[in-house]
Order: structure tokens, then C-alpha cells, then sequence
């Protein structure tokens, strides 16, 4: 459980730089996404760890996006 807490922020900081690399502010990001913004807000507030479904979206959303770095890096 410890490795995992200590991976939160790392995982949410690659979430905050896909919607920076493609200039989106936290509410087109959150339109975008097209997901409740009680599961996204949360996570690029680094207040919480991004759901599997949160997850899988971006991978559909972003589809150049490796899978493996937004996870795991």
C-alpha cells in the first residue's frame, strides 16, 4: 500500500501533463474527457488516484499516448 500512495502524485502529474500538453484548462479538459467531474477534478487536484475507468478514457481520448508511461512511467 505504501508504494502505491507514493505513486499517486506521479501518476496524476502525467494526467496534468497530457491535458497541458494539449492546452486545456481544467474544464475542457473535464468536457473532454467527458467523464463526471467529481472523478477527474479530484485527481488533477492530486486530492485522489485516478480510477480504471478515468484511466481507460484518456487512453481512448489520447490514443498517442503511450498506456505504459501514463501508468506506470
Amino acid at each position: 500500500m505504501f508504494m502505491k500512495e507514493e505513486n499517486i502524485p506521479l501518476i496524476n502529474d502525467r494526467i496534468i501533463r497530457i491535458m497541458e500538453y494539449y492546452g486545456y484548462s481544467k474544464d475542457n479538459f473535464v468536457k473532454r474527457i467527458n467523464l463526471n467531474p467529481e472523478e477527474i477534478i479530484p485527481v488533477l487536484e492530486k486530492k485522489s488516484e485516478p480510477s480504471e475507468k478515468l484511466l481507460r478514457t484518456i487512453e481512448i481520448c489520447f490514443p498517442n499516448i503511450n498506456p505504459n508511461w501514463l501508468r506506470y512511467n
